[in-house]
């Protein structure tokens, strides 16, 4: 090989490659472009979701135009205030208040109040159904489809379709407009975020054609234009509009409105709640105060977005059947009618030992033993004037109301053990090596059941949705099940401790019987709004003398956080319940067994 054709190669490729890289590095200074140090900055503090809701191709193109100037600083609905305000000291500006504004479905035509044409089978996709015969199956031409396009569009989980139309989750949405443009029906418009009444109707047809099609539609009759003081609603094309500009909020045109076109923006977990628990975080997100916080559950119930939960002991329980433990539950009065129609308490009874526990009682024997305690305490306490009145104790969170809001009223809440205690105490009396579950409706009595004084008794608390979760893993249907035992332990008296009142009626029948000579007054109160009513009026004095029942839930135990079925029928099935029971009323022997089970 020629040494020297080696070299000149190895010459000419290296000079070739010091030629290029000086030609390149000289081309990249001459034409470099400058890149904005505020750019980079700016795109460092955007959210990096790319959503588009700015209005410019991702976070980047939102960055570059915010250093040029050509965007205001906020204009990244996603980051709002927070971000908006970050900017603004890159870019040396104010970034001013910032509106925050969610989305909004201009439709209130539900299931229930919406009527349809036909049954549609098709695909799930509202533009495809908005070209169906007469613009889909609903009568109204203008409203919410129900198919979800807007939820497929929305990149952040903000809106869901609940009985039929289009919901959003006010603390979720970032505004992006993704749903606006995806909607068909431009059913969806951006509002600010604290706007408390608006129209939820789009319909522009006349007033009679509105009323043929949806129980809630706006029919253009303008008595919320005439109710408003301040010319912030008008009716244009047969449907009326809020100016949220000029609007106060005083709501006079939702109370005029006489078909409920106009909806009241609040949280319904907000407006559940009776006791002011449920407030905003910084950023506008339901936070709950445990200060104020009862743990009745009803912020639970009525969270269309199931964003609230309890925590749960069925894991636990689970590991602890299968472990071999022996496990006896004992089941709520208000379990009658939670399993469907048809499923007596037997079958319910014999359903439970196929899961593994090894028998079952009735949580009423524990109603029973403090019907007949605190009658003996409201006579020998209220009659006698020692105490003013005399507050139930069976329902946790009406005890933690009284505690925590009139902390004055403590010495008047029964001492009587409530029926999950007592039901447990004789359990564990009668079966010393066993473990106890209270299946029940209630979500406070797992707060309950957690105290030190009752961590002893009740090992586990769970409700009877989770029991329905239970036995369809197990494959378990109550339907077919062939009654092996009876479920037949307390009388007429403690199995209406599930219904608002019949704590009361249940004491007051007692009294009535056992006490014939002593008068009896009953005050009962269901919610919590009206047990904090009740308070108040036993604090100024004006219930001296009176047994007062009080129930978190309204309903009573049937409209617990745990139930499975609507509040009318679980009435019916527990007063038939305690309509058959056999013996109506506990011994009066039953308030000694209560005062050895206080003793354990």
């Amino acid at each position: 090989m020629n040494i020297t054709a080696v070299i000149i190669a190895a010459v000419i490729v290296g000079g070739t490659g010091l030629f290029i890289g000086v030609f390149l590095g000289l081309a990249g200074k001459k034409f470099a472009v400058e890149v904005d140090e505020r750019e980079e900055a700016i795109l460092g503090v955007l959210p990096g979701n790319n959503c588009g809701g700015c209005g410019y191709a991702g976070c980047s193109g939102l960055a570059a135009a915010i250093a040029k100037g050509e965007a205001e600083v906020g204009s990244c609905p996603v980051g709002g205030a927070p971000v908006a305000a970050k900017i603004g000291e890159i870019m040396g500006v104010s970034a001013g208040e910032q509106i925050h504004e969610v989305a909004f479905v201009k439709c209130g035509g539900t299931c229930e109040q919406a009527a349809t044409d036909y049954e549609y089978h098709g695909i799930g996709d509202c533009v495809m159904v908005n070209m169906m015969q007469n613009g889909g199956p609903k009568t109204c031409t203008y409203g919410c489809l129900g198919e979800g396009t807007c939820v497929q569009a929305c990149p952040f989980d903000a809106i869901h379709i609940v009985d039929g139309v289009a919901v959003v989750d006010k603390e979720a949405c970032k505004a992006c407009g993704k749903c606006v443009a995806a909607c068909p029906r431009k059913l969806i418009e951006i509002v600010p975020y604290d706007m408390k009444h608006l129209v939820k109707c789009n319909s522009k047809d006349k007033g009679k054609d509105v009323m043929k099609a949806c129980k809630v539609g706006c029919i253009g009759c303008k008595m919320c234009e005439k109710a408003c003081q301040f010319d912030a609603v008008k009716v244009l094309d047969n449907v009326a509009h809020i100016d949220p500009e000029k609007c106060i909020r005083c709501g006079k045109c939702k109370a005029i409105c006489p078909y409920d076109a106009i909806s009241h923006q609040v949280r319904p977990c907000a407006l559940a709640c009776g006791v002011g628990a449920i407030e905003s975080d910084e950023q506008g997100r339901a936070v709950i105060n445990e200060e104020k916080c009862v743990s009745c559950g009803q912020c639970m119930v009525n969270c269309p977005f199931g964003a609230i939960a309890d925590k749960s002991q069925i894991f636990q329980l689970i590991r602890a059947i299968q472990s071999g433990r022996k496990i006896i539950a004992q089941v709520a009065p208000a379990f009658v009618g939670q399993f469907g129609p048809g499923v007596t308490p037997d079958m319910i009874k014999t359903a439970l030992k196929q899961l593994g526990f090894a028998d079952v009682y009735e949580t009423a024997i524990g109603a029973d033993i403090g019907a007949a305690a605190e009658a003996e305490h409201y006579v020998h306490a209220v009659a006698t004037g020692e105490l003013p009145f005399l507050l139930t104790s069976c329902c946790p969170s009406w005890s933690m109301l009284a505690k925590k809001f009139f902390p004055e009223t403590i010495d008047n809440i029964s001492n009587a053990l409530t029926p999950m205690v007592a039901t447990a105490r004789k359990i564990k009396a009668e079966h010393p090596d066993a473990s106890v579950v209270f299946i029940g409706p209630c979500a406070s009595k797992k707060l309950e059941a957690s105290r030190k004084s009752v961590r002893s008794d009740v090992d586990f608390v769970i409700t009877f949705e989770e029991l329905a979760g239970m036995f369809d893993a197990r494959g378990i249907e109550l339907k077919g099940i062939q009654a092996e035992d009876k479920l037949e332990d307390a009388t007429g008296a403690g199995r209406g401790y599930g219904v608002a009142g019949g704590v009361a009626s249940a004491i007051e029948a007692c009294i009535r019987e056992y006490y014939p000579d002593v008068d009896v007054n009953i005050e009962h109160a269901e919610s919590l709004a009206e047990c904090r009513k009740m308070l108040m009026l036993a604090k100024a004095g004006k219930k001296n003398g009176c047994l007062i029942e009080g129930m978190a839930c309204p309903g009573g135990c049937i409209a617990g956080a745990g139930t499975n079925i609507a509040i009318p029928q679980a009435m019916k099935e527990v007063n038939a319940f305690k309509t058959a029971a056999e013996k109506k009323i506990p011994d009066i022997s039953a308030a000694e067994e209560e005062k050895a089970l206080m003793k354990k």
